[in-house]
């Protein structure tokens, strides 16, 4: 595949590739020599001036692929091509293209066009200011119900925010006499007319570097009060709901699973609910496998010049 990236005259030049099984150093056929480790991918783009990427997934443990992932939809990141034919992948999130022939799929960045940030932010302020006024009288009662019982009102959670930003989410104290899950979360919506949280988007999670780290390709939207993830218990589930909804974002899969979620919260249902796509087909989630036997094609090709591409 490496070679044949360089067989026509258009300026691409592989300048080596990343492997995470074989030694540094270590010749590969076509004369291709390893470079390191995918986790070094930045420092070695750096060092040898290459500005795009080539992954072959099947070569990658899952942990590996999904940092790879992650750094290609950060927005200033390395341009980065999948090797077609990685029928695991949430397709919302990449376009087709090609190179001299070899077939790719090129991951979309993560990012909101001014248009889509101004409609969404819209939205959330409509939503929030309509569900303060709607449901103050029940803010009310549980503000003075705690206040009778004594002791904290409101409780306040570090989270990481968009672009890396920890803001604390608010929530009504748990003794608060209440088992609705709204109702507490009412306080939250302070975060949301504050422009710290969405009405809807990714989870919320923990501040701390390595949560930030793992989920980094998540804080380019803001955290949402609901989302995707509400249909799961299970965390590494609900990061790949997650990253399906970055991915193939829009205001209709917002109005969705606002729907959806009015919907379950009138007519619940047994267990946990699956996810859809706008099109009603359940979402494939991908099971986390944590080890992958070694393969003979290497995990991503580094290629510099015109088309600088690693």
């Amino acid at each position: 595949m490496a070679a044949r990236l360089m067989r026509a005259a258009t300026g691409v030049q592989v300048v080596g590739v990343l492997d995470d099984y074989l030694p540094v150093g270590a010749e590969l056929a076509g004369g291709f020599r390893v470079l390191g480790t995918s986790a070094r991918l930045e420092q070695i783009a750096e060092r040898t001036g290459a500005d795009e990427v080539v992954v072959v997934p099947q070569a990658l443990p899952w942990e590996s692929l999904q940092c790879l992932m992650a750094a290609g939809a950060a927005p200033g990141g390395l341009r980065m091509h999948l090797l077609a034919g990685f029928y695991d992948l949430l397709a919302t999130g990449v376009q087709l293209s090609q190179a001299n022939g070899v077939p790719m799929l090129t991951i979309r960045k993560v990012v909101l066009t001014p248009g889509e940030a101004a409609v969404k932010r819209a939205v959330d302020l409509l939503v929030a200011s309509g569900l303060l006024v709607l449901l103050s009288p029940a803010v009310t009662l549980a503000v003075a119900s705690l206040a009778i019982r004594g002791g904290a009102i409101i409780e306040r959670s570090r989270v990481c925010g968009r672009d890396g930003r920890d803001f604390d989410l608010l929530t009504l104290a748990s003794g608060v006499m209440t088992r609705s899950t709204l109702v507490r979360k009412l306080p939250s919506l302070v975060n949301v007319l504050r422009g710290q949280l969405s009405i809807v988007g990714p989870h919320p999670t923990p501040a701390g570097a390595a949560v930030r780290s793992s989920t980094g390709q998540l804080t380019t939207l803001r955290p949402g009060l609901t989302g995707l993830w509400r249909r799961s218990e299970d965390p590494a589930e609900q990061l790949l709901l997650d990253l399906y909804y970055v991915r193939g974002y829009s205001l209709w899969f917002d109005l969705q699973i606002l729907f959806d979620r009015v919907r379950v919260r009138f007519r619940p249902v047994d267990g946990p609910e699956r996810s859809r796509t706008l099109s009603g087909e359940p979402v494939r989630l991908v099971p986390a496998r944590t080890r992958v036997e070694p393969v003979e094609q290497p995990a991503t090709v580094s290629v510099s010049g015109d088309q600088g591409v690693m």
